[in-house]
């Protein structure tokens, strides 16, 4: 399985987070295995693994999916590469039907709520509406948005007037260029520019700083309250968007990052 894991990562280039839910996925079906080689096992054997052993260990079928193409990928291994079958058993292993339910979004009208709903005369008013500028305009992630620092904005030209863009990396460790709205780039701007900001130190040890900052870390020392600790979080990023959304009236259904993505 560490053979497996390590040819995922360097040869097709899995992410970490993929090589650690691989990982956990095989955990499970050496258990299952209880000492048996993979190579030893069936198809009917595998589609017992993947079927009613997961559901009696209470895996929904959305959430049996992984396995299953983590089998799918282990045996193309086994066979393809370390050439210890003749015949691939999970080849034929389905997928679990699921249902899909329709995605829940944040409507025009509460986006412009949301958008407007922060004191503009507070440094963390200003801050806010940035923010949701950005993770409405931009579609980020919230993970997206926690990781982002100054270095991630770029400017480039849209009809002959300067416009920030965010060169973001999210999930997959994808890199995307991502223009931003007037509205987006306006507030960044003024929230880069406000005087409360200039106070702040934010710098990181390669010479970075943080881009979207905390006002408050009741868990921090003041000395100590700096560079990345400055950083909001994303437990913190979804109090501040359930705060200004419930007063603004917004159903807590879309007060979450990923409506408005």
């Amino acid at each position: 399985f560490e053979d497996f894991l390590l040819y995922k990562a360097h040869a097709d280039g899995l992410s970490n987070r993929s090589i650690k839910a691989y990982g956990d996925i095989l955990a499970r079906f050496e258990a299952w295995l209880d000492g048996k080689h993979p190579a030893d096992v069936g198809r009917d054997e595998l589609l017992v693994f993947t079927g009613p052993y997961l559901h009696k260990q209470g895996l929904k079928p959305i959430s049996r999916r992984p396995y299953v193409a983590c089998m799918r990928e282990l045996y193309v291994w086994l066979a393809k590469v370390r050439h210890e079958m003749e015949t691939n058993p999970a080849e034929e292993i389905g997928y679990p039907l699921t249902g899909r339910r329709l995605p829940r979004f944040l409507s025009l009208e509460n986006a412009e709520k949301l958008l407007w709903a922060p004191d503009l005369d507070t440094f963390a008013g200003i801050r806010d509406s940035a923010m949701f500028a950005v993770l409405i305009g931009c579609g980020l992630r919230v993970s997206g948005i926690c990781a982002l620092n100054d270095s991630n904005l770029i400017t480039h030209m849209v009809k002959n007037e300067p416009r920030l863009a965010i060169r973001a990396i999210e999930k997959g460790d994808k890199e995307r260029i991502l223009p931003m709205p007037r509205e987006a780039d306006l507030l960044l701007r003024i929230y880069l520019e406000h005087p409360d900001m200039q106070g702040i130190d934010r710098s990181l040890p390669d010479g970075d700083k943080v881009l979207f900052v905390s006002t408050g870390n009741r868990k921090c020392p003041e000395h100590e309250y700096f560079g990345e600790r400055r950083r909001l979080t994303q437990r913190g990023i979804y109090g501040i968007i359930q705060r200004h959304g419930l007063k603004a009236g917004i159903p807590t259904s879309q007060l979450h990052p990923h409506a408005m993505r």
